[in-house]
């Protein structure tokens, strides 16, 4: 975990090394929902700070998270323009309940790694709960 008061970092990055897979992720707590202001800026740092680091070692699928409780928007021009312009390969809006139930289910089902990765980077830009619930309570 790196994010507040250790200069300007993202939250977190996590890696899956065995399929070359990374996140920076950020974590934005706003009681009404996140919206897009001048974190726009931030991301780009983000980004241009990290993908060189993650791809030296040998993480070439870079995706960003931003987690929130909500969010206002789906924030699809920054996806577009993040996705088109920089080295991240997909951008991801997750609701923190939504975390928890993925939690949850990966603890319940015993779910390995590499499979929750695809299947979130196959859904929506937005993940919310009932996206999470309808995945994996099939499992």
């Amino acid at each position: 975990f790196l994010g507040q008061g250790k200069g300007r970092n993202p939250d977190a990055i996590a890696t899956y090394p065995q399929d070359q897979v990374s996140f920076i992720i950020d974590a934005k707590a706003y009681s009404d929902g996140y919206n897009l202001g001048v974190d726009d800026r931030a991301f780009r740092d983000y980004i241009r700070d990290w993908c060189p680091k993650l791809k030296n070692q040998g993480l070439y699928k870079i995706g960003f998270i931003i987690v929130s409780n909500s969010f206002k928007s789906t924030l699809d021009e920054l996806a577009k323009d993040l996705t088109w312009n920089t080295d991240i390969k997909r951008f991801i809006l997750f609701e923190t309940e939504a975390l928890l139930h993925l939690l949850a289910f990966k603890n319940k089902h015993n779910l390995e790694l590499s499979q929750i990765i695809s299947d979130v980077v196959s859904m929506g830009e937005v993940i919310t709960t009932q996206d999470i619930i309808q995945k994996f309570d099939e499992v």
